[in-house]
Order: structure tokens, then C-alpha cells, then sequence
């Protein structure tokens, strides 16, 4: 196993981003928030309507389960090893996506 670092300051932001998106669906806004986490908003060929008032792209979707699988799998491990139980076991060891670097999360 790896060691990765992860630090609560970045995976707490980017919850706090895709709550967001997810509340403005939930909610059924007309648009939604502008976020760094956003595939739109990142991407260089977007319109600044588009970057305004993205949309959710699949890999939008993609990055957010891929996100919260790593945070699962590093809780789980840092977990097991603080209670000096096994590793959990996967199935299909779920990948690290920690998404963005912090510094390019402010929105």
C-alpha cells in the first residue's frame, strides 16, 4: 500500500463542492453554482456562459464517485491501522481521486 497524505482541509472542501452541486439539483435550481470541481468550469474551451452556469457532465458524475471511494478506502485503511486490525479487503480496490489540488479549489 501507498502512503498518501490527505489532507481533511482538501477533502472537506470538496465535500462541501459537491454538496453544493448536489443541493442545487436536489432543489431543482435553474442553474448551478459555478465550482472548480465542475468539468465546465475547469475546461479551458468553455464558453464564460458556460463557465457561469455549467452543466453536469458524466464525468462530472465520474470524478464525484471516484472521489468519494478514495475517502471510503483511505478511512477504511487509516481506520483498520489505528485499531491494528487487517487492511479491509475490496472486491475491486477502489483508486485514488482525490481530485483537485486544494489551492485550485477556491471557487
Amino acid at each position: 500500500m501507498q502512503d498518501v497524505l490527505v489532507e481533511p482541509k482538501h477533502v472537506a472542501e470538496v465535500i462541501k463542492q459537491w454538496l453544493r452541486v448536489r443541493h442545487d439539483v436536489a432543489h431543482g435550481h435553474s442553474t448551478i453554482h459555478s465550482l472548480p470541481i465542475l468539468g465546465a468550469v475547469r475546461d479551458p474551451s468553455s464558453s464564460a456562459a458556460a463557465k457561469a452556469a455549467p452543466t453536469l457532465r458524466l464525468d462530472d458524475a465520474e470524478d464525484c464517485v471516484k472521489f468519494f471511494r478514495s475517502v471510503v478506502r483511505l478511512t477504511a485503511e487509516a481506520g483498520a491501522g489505528h485499531l491494528g486490525a487487517p487492511a479491509p479487503t475490496w472486491e475491486k480496490t477502489p483508486t485514488l481521486a482525490l481530485g483537485l489540488h486544494i489551492s485550485n479549489l477556491a471557487p
